[in-house]
């Protein structure tokens, strides 16, 4: 796991004021996702809170091209969902 929760990578890949990560947990279902409140990119939901923080950190991590294009393909993907499943916990 990481040290420190990075901010999120849209700061650096879209250009926006990124902030720092939200974590929700769902009450019925029990599930943790982080979003960022800027561009609204997300975690899969979990059970596991330390797996939600996990990755949240291998999405985000600065410096890495793979990562940011991975990073690009998941906010395209999660954009392009129905609203009904695009929004946070």
């Amino acid at each position: 796991m990481c040290a420190e929760i990075p901010a999120c990578l849209c700061k650096q890949v879209m250009r926006r004021g990124a902030s720092q990560p939200l974590m929700r947990r769902a009450s019925k279902t029990g599930e943790y996702i982080m979003f960022c409140p800027s561009c609204k990119i997300r975690t899969y939901p979990s059970t596991n809170k330390q797996s939600v923080i996990a990755e949240w950190c291998g999405m985000n991590r600065p410096g890495d091209q793979q990562v940011e294009q991975l990073w690009q393909e998941k906010f395209t993907f999660q954009q392009n969902e129905p609203l009904t499943t695009n929004n946070p916990v």
